[in-house]
């Protein structure tokens, strides 16, 4: 409206799906396009996007784990040169999620494990597990593997590995909770469900849950991730960043730049998020939400211990491959040491190797 730029905005379910397949077509590609970490190798390395390090800065200014998440490369000579491929816009994290009229207090903000477990088998009955969250995903599963001792997500050389000690422990821990049924596996829909029947009163779920149970009048409270006694570390809640990256064949470079200053501002920083409690990228609209946005001590604690996914191809195979072997654990086809040991095997031939 100010400068009398038209922006044209679409929306596409698989974007790097649909971007590449425009890239190999020889279709136009938009300006800007909104990518997540896992994009970014791909991506870069099919020449689609520019490097973004010119915009210093700007990026100076946004979230440090933002800006690391879009940040990939080698730097030898293989591969894309390292550098910043996408702006962070906004990222989500994960929480405990529970039904107020079940909880006699709010869980402080650095609970323990222990205390979390202990609520949840003072809810639960014979048949009637109190907590619930995706067991079968990776994406879960590398949050407690930190807790329970994991150095990092990735390893030195970019692969995400299994069979370290803290992943071992945290699958142990969960296949305890299993046991004493206190814990259900459940995938995403069939866990809302019953979270919002009150059938089972805890659940881990990302913050983008909080508007829609907001909107269906829902009495529920969040707490962040509780911290493991036996290693004194957080579990550690994966934050998913979304963020906009200018294609290299962009007709309009200074007016996508224009745009993504803008985005990244303050104003549209503190409008978008607040109306959707996404976390703003932008530490102006970060100091807004302190006083705007009532489950700001929990969401900034989860920032806070929060882990980035990594941007390569590490993470992605490790998520395909730990898919499988992680319902093999759980329906007890095959032990635990077993399984990680050949997860290991899969992704280290698997891991470097392109289609």
């Amino acid at each position: 409206a100010l400068t009398g730029v038209k922006v044209k905005s679409l929306e596409v379910p698989d974007t790097r799906s649909k971007f590449l397949a425009a890239l190999r077509g020889g279709a136009r590609l938009p300006d800007l396009v909104m990518v997540q970490t896992s994009d970014i190798a791909d991506l870069s390395e099919t020449g689609a996007l520019q490097r973004l390090d010119r915009l210093a800065p700007k990026g100076s200014l946004l979230d440090p784990k933002g800006l690391e998440s879009f940040r990939f490369g080698t730097g030898t000579g293989i591969g894309p040169r390292a550098g910043l491929w996408a702006l962070p816009f906004y990222f989500d994290t994960q929480l405990v999620f529970y039904r107020k009229s079940k909880l006699p207090k709010p869980p402080a903000e650095t609970w323990s494990l222990e205390e979390l477990e202990g609520l949840a088998a003072s809810l639960s009955s014979p048949g009637k597990p109190a907590m619930s969250w995706n067991v079968y995903s990776a994406y879960w599963l590398l949050s407690f593997a930190l807790g329970f001792g994991k150095p990092s997500i990735a390893d030195a050389d970019g692969a995400v590995r299994p069979d370290d000690p803290g992943t071992a422990a945290a699958l142990e821990w969960m296949l305890g909770l299993m046991e004493k049924g206190v814990l259900e596996p459940l995938e995403r829909d069939a866990m809302i469900g019953r979270f919002a029947s009150g059938e089972t009163p805890i659940i881990l779920s990302g913050s983008y849950s909080i508007p829609e149970f907001e909107r269906i009048g829902l009495d529920f409270g969040v707490a962040p991730y509780p911290v493991a006694k036996k290693t004194g570390k957080a579990v550690s809640p994966l934050l998913d960043y979304k963020g906009f990256a200018v294609s290299k064949s962009t007709r309009s470079p200074i007016s996508a730049a224009w745009l993504l200053d803008y985005l990244t501002g303050s104003g549209v920083q503190q409008r978008f998020n607040s109306a959707l409690y996404k976390l703003p990228v932008e530490p102006g609209a970060w100091a807004e939400a302190k006083t705007t946005n009532p489950y700001y001590p929990q969401l900034s604690r989860s920032a806070a211990i929060g882990s980035i996914i990594p941007p390569g191809e590490g993470y992605s195979i490790y998520k395909n491959v730990m898919w499988k072997i992680i319902r093999f654990i759980l329906t007890g086809a095959m032990k635990p040491a077993q399984a990680l040991g050949e997860a290991r095997r899969l992704i280290d031939a698997n891991y470097g190797r392109k289609p």
